[in-house]
């Protein structure tokens, strides 16, 4: 049965909001997606007139494109589908087959057309290219630091259009990872006071924003935690001599991490009522709960940014190996069949234990490639254990068991595979 998506609050750890009014960089992100509107509306004549030009030269183009695929005899690209070779030669290789076309896939999904450059804003940090500018700043904030890293970006905001409508999640993410790596005070560095702490205000001061949220997002205390950023920070940024807006944006910061910390708690304490429910009920508990975990790792908001570290809550809470099957489904939400970093999300999440985790990625493989099993070995062969890699592949075979209702996997399944060919031809 497919989950709800509507009944666990969503947000599992420090995840970000989408950016409301005030985030003036933000507003227009929009506008890669829509035609501005004219200045002056055409009327009613012009409009049926403009309409039936497009529909002729649709008509013609259609005929023209037919006689030309009758005469070339051309055929659909079929670069994102695994052929035996390819399937063969991805399982050797120890690579997903097709994995280009997939993140090509993903990129487009998560744009608002069909090409990657159009994709700005939270969209952009799914896409590959987003991915590998948000791993270079973090780089350069561990090499350079804070100061340095925020000069970086501000830089490549004048150099390329994408990121500097892309900022603002990217500085968020920023600030956060400085939180984790620095702390909340060296995460400033010695800048605030300083006529230097205006490089804070870099894209609305996201990097700052994102400090402040993840400090007060796990602050024991929260108004403690509230009293402590706004004295050491806010009312410094004030008296700094730089720009006065600074105090709103360190408040406006708060803002984001009182917000973000109710709602952890909130989401934490659903959990609890959740499981205690099934529980005290007369249904298996163990049945109940496994319904709860998938709808708590499918029902995500795909504005947030995940973290390895959100798989925690499977230990946390003392959670059973119904949590840990489900995990992954949330990060393949937010990056459709990407399995390879659905693992090392894995691996990163659950260091000590991922076999489970892993499984999970194995059975949604499954479920999105229920036709070509060459998509679930080269996904599963992507595991640094062989163990792993092992466990992978069977559960997915157990998915297609479970879902189709018959015991037998077809043969098809198994023909195009190479690693697992035999143990799948034992199930048939």
């Amino acid at each position: 049965t497919e989950p709800s998506y509507t009944s666990v609050i969503s947000d599992k750890d420090d995840k970000d909001d989408v950016e409301r009014f005030d985030d003036d960089d933000d507003d227009d992100d929009d506008d890669q997606c829509r035609e501005a509107n004219p200045k002056t509306s055409p009327s009613k004549t012009e409009r049926t007139c403009a309409f039936m030009i497009i529909v002729s030269l649709t008509f013609m183009f259609g005929v023209i494109v037919g006689q030309i695929i009758q005469t070339t005899d051309m055929i659909p690209s079929t670069s994102a589908i695994a052929t035996p070779d390819t399937a063969a030669a991805a399982a050797a290789a120890n690579t997903t087959p097709g994995i280009t076309a997939a993140a090509t896939a993903a990129d487009e999904i998560n744009s608002c057309n069909t090409t990657t450059s159009a994709a700005v804003s939270y969209n952009f940090l799914s896409t590959t290219r987003g991915k590998e500018v948000l791993g270079g700043l973090k780089q350069h904030l561990e090499e350079g630091g804070p100061k340095q890293v925020l000069e970086e970006l501000a830089k490549m905001m004048d150099e390329d259009d994408q990121i500097a409508a892309s900022c603002h999640p990217l500085a968020h993410m920023l600030g956060r990872k400085a939180f984790n790596d620095l702390g909340v005070e060296g995460a400033f560095g010695s800048l605030i006071g300083t006529p230097d702490d205006n490089v804070f205000r870099t894209c609305n001061a996201a990097y700052m924003h994102g400090v402040i949220e993840h400090f007060l997002v796990e602050s024991a205390d929260l108004k403690e935690g509230v009293g402590f950023i706004d004295s050491n920070l806010c009312q410094k940024l004030m008296k700094s001599g730089t720009l006065p807006s600074n105090k709103w944006e360190c408040q406006h910061g708060i803002g984001h991490g009182v917000v973000q910390h109710y709602r952890k708690q909130n989401n934490r304490q659903t959990l609890v009522d959740a499981l205690a429910t099934c529980s005290t009920t007369t249904v298996n508990t163990e049945n109940c709960q496994n319904g709860i975990w998938m709808d708590y790792f499918s029902n995500t908001q795909l504005t947030a940014q995940l973290e390895p570290s959100s798989l925690q809550v499977c230990n946390n809470m003392a959670a059973s190996w119904a949590c840990q099957i489900y995990s992954p489904t949330e990060y393949i939400l937010h990056h459709p069949r990407d399995y390879a970093g659905a693992i090392k999300f894995c691996q990163a999440g659950l260091p000590s234990k991922p076999g489970t985790c892993i499984d999970g990625v194995g059975g949604q493989a499954a479920k999105e490639n229920m036709h070509d099993f060459s998509f679930v070995e080269a996904a599963c062969l992507n595991a640094q254990n062989p163990k792993h890699q092992v466990s992978c592949f069977t559960h997915g075979l157990s998915y297609y068991t479970t879902s189709s209702g018959d015991l037998k996997i077809p043969a098809s399944l198994c023909e195009n595979l190479t690693v697992y060919k035999n143990k799948c031809m034992a199930k048939t």
